[in-house]
């Protein structure tokens, strides 16, 4: 429901600037993207749903669920679905995967494992 709400909002906004610049619509991409800034997190929301921490087991599962999740509801909600529309899970930009590569809970292993289900990161 979450994906589906903030994905139709995120239409009606691009559409209306998109009126009001006067350019054409374009597409919205469904990809979680975070950032170096504090709640900004893939990995936190991996924790949020029931993870230890990023690396542990499960990780690849409740990386797949979340993807699935934000993809089937943001598809629901706009028909200009397009871009990557993936889990990006850098451990360069992303705090939570960085405070799991420094506690050791994360591995390079475990970080190919999880690019099975987003090979965007």
């Amino acid at each position: 429901r979450t994906a589906f709400k903030i994905t139709r909002v995120g239409q009606l906004v691009a559409k209306e600037a998109s009126r009001r610049l006067g350019v054409p619509f374009g597409i919205i991409d469904l990809s979680l993207a975070p950032t170096p800034a504090i709640g900004d997190s893939v990995a936190d929301i991996l924790k949020e749903i029931g993870l230890e921490h990023p690396g542990a087991p499960g990780t690849t599962a409740a990386l797949a669920l979340l993807n699935d999740q934000v993809k089937k509801g943001g598809i629901m909600a706009s028909s200009y679905v397009g871009g990557l529309s993936g889990a990006f899970i850098p451990v360069s930009e992303d705090q939570g995967m960085i405070d799991a590569v420094e506690a050791g809970a994360l591995t390079i292993e475990k970080l190919e494992a999880m690019t099975c289900v987003c090979s965007v990161g």
